[in-house]
């Protein structure tokens, strides 16, 4: 790889690699890869255009990206790959309509418009299918990072509130009616064998088992209505992080096992009349000081830290406690773009 200095600021988009190693930042005129542990700016690479979509491959020399901003290095049309130990774009894929999110797992990717998903091999860039979604400007969907078993969540046509989870080994899909309203933020656990979504109203978010469809828990983020930014999984999947604009990262434990429980409300027993009396609320928070800004979390592979980026150019490294909960402490804080 060949490290490419930029004075250029601004982000365009943030995400986090499958294997919780590295963030990575499109910007008005490339991308920017960090190493998460240590911290540290590993690449800055000079595209001469801006970024809206960058997507790394695990820990490895390839990056998707698809253009975006006022100067685009490409269409957002346009899948590009980049092949960093090359320096350059080794193959690039059209779409009749703009891209709104890639997708990747070990060996398949979903590349998501704003009403159709198209699934590729990654070895070939040989296209598995393409089906029809539910109208999805935000372009969600999810896959499962670890293993060969590869799963896809995504909206499903015609259901609002539905999302759809298909196994490709296993060739099974079920359908999950999640919310009453339309979905606003999904993921699925690294193993796939869960899902977690979130309503457009960003007040309760739901676990599912995703090979079965059933519910396992419902957490209450909060009363009032925001945007959800991310949902993360632990890799143990005992725990579960919700980013949103109300300034606070909150952490559930989703384990059903373990000392550690989230508060219930003291008037549980009143479930009956009302779900809201029965939901589970966080079992630990950590203040954003940037609470306005799309931020992005994901837990680390080892014990109870997590990584949590923003577009206002602000890092921070997090440590929760696994048993008693409360407030989160940071472990260290830094800029992107010092």
């Amino acid at each position: 790889m060949v490290e490419i200095s930029s004075k250029a600021k601004g982000i365009q988009c943030l995400d986090f690699n499958q294997d919780r190693s590295c963030l990575i930042l499109g910007t008005p005129t490339g991308f920017r890869i960090f190493t998460l542990e240590p911290f540290k700016l590993s690449y800055d690479i000079e595209l001469g255009g801006g970024v809206g979509i960058a997507t790394m491959y695990y820990r490895s020399n390839i990056i998707l990206v698809v253009g975006g901003g006022v100067n685009p290095v490409a269409p957002p049309t346009k899948v590009m790959i980049w092949d960093d130990s090359k320096s350059k774009f080794i193959s690039e894929l059209l779409f009749e309509g703009d891209v709104r999110s890639i997708k990747v797992s070990k060996e398949k990717f979903a590349v998501c418009l704003e009403s159709k998903v198209f699934v590729y091999n990654f070895t070939e860039l040989r296209l598995i299918e393409k089906f029809m979604t539910a109208p999805n400007i935000q372009g969600l969907c999810a896959m499962n990072t670890d293993g060969a078993d590869a799963t896809l969540a995504y909206l499903e046509a015609g259901k609002e509130g539905s999302v759809g989870v298909k196994n490709y080994n296993k060739n099974k899909t079920i359908s999950i009616r999640a919310h009453k309203s339309a979905v606003r933020c999904l993921e699925l656990s690294p193993s796939g064998e869960r899902l977690a979504t979130a309503s457009e109203k960003g007040t309760l978010i739901r676990i599912f088992n995703a090979i079965t469809g059933e519910q396992l828990h419902e957490l209450r983020r909060g009363t009032q209505q925001l945007k959800i930014f991310s949902l993360s999984f632990h890799p143990s999947n005992d725990w579960l992080a919700c980013a949103s604009d109300s300034g606070t990262l909150h952490i559930f434990n989703v384990s059903n096992s373990g000392e550690a429980v989230n508060t219930r409300s003291k008037l549980s027993f009143m479930k009956v009349v009302s779900n809201y009396f029965d939901s589970e609320w966080s079992f630990a928070q950590y203040r954003i000081k940037e609470k306005t800004y799309e931020s992005r979390a994901i837990f680390l592979n080892g014990g109870n830290f997590l990584s949590l980026a923003n577009k206002k150019g602000k890092y921070y490294m997090i440590k929760f406690d696994p048993l008693a909960g409360g407030e989160c402490f940071t472990e260290c804080e830094q800029d992107l773009f010092e």
